[in-house]
């Protein structure tokens, strides 16, 4: 996300090596130069894939939701982020909302404001609604699990119990979305 916005992601390991030069060694961490040389390498690895994320952010705004996930899914093999996990989550729910009724409720999904969420109505749903949206579930659950104070994820996590059917657990967790990040509350 720092290349992404334009900085240079290697410049975090001069850094992390200042920090830990001024507060010394740790019994709980490799030595500044194992950990600078790991950072380094992890880094230059994303960034040399960061096409891979983009193709798959270029998937999920051109509406092709499957692919988005594919291409994201195999981008978390390089770079297991709360973001990128959450990212896949939203394409999952998106494909999912292919196959809703009318909607209920209008909510939105934190990576797109231009998403309105649809739960299932009357008739069954689409046995890929279901599919597609606990896919989705299974990602923001990992994304809230990588960081418990992720409010993009809490508030999809939420929206995909809403769409399910499941008031409570939708409410536990926009309401932790929104202490975690109140402008989520329009």
């Amino acid at each position: 996300f720092a290349a992404l916005a334009g900085y240079r992601p290697a410049a975090a390991v001069p850094l992390l090596t200042t920090v830990v030069a001024r507060t010394g060694p740790s019994p709980l961490h490799p030595d500044a130069r194992a950990r600078g040389e790991a950072v380094r390498e992890q880094i230059g690895e994303v960034v040399q894939h960061l096409e891979v994320f983009h193709l798959g952010l270029f998937l999920l705004g051109t509406g092709r939701y499957l692919e988005a996930a594919r291409v994201l899914e195999h981008f978390l093999t390089l770079f297991p982020s709360r973001e990128v996990l959450s990212a896949v989550g939203v394409a999952y729910h998106k494909e999912a909302l292919r196959y809703a009724s009318e909607p209920e409720f209008s909510h939105l999904l934190v990576i797109d404001a231009s998403t309105r969420a649809a739960p299932p109505k009357g008739a069954a749903p689409h046995p890929a609604f279901k599919r597609w949206l606990e896919r989705a579930v299974h990602y923001y659950t990992l994304a809230v699990d990588a960081d418990p104070s992720y409010a993009p994820a809490l508030n999809n996590l939420g929206a995909a119990y809403l769409d399910l059917g499941d008031r409570d657990l939708a409410l536990g967790h926009i309401n932790r979305a929104l202490k975690e990040d109140s402008r989520l509350a329009s």
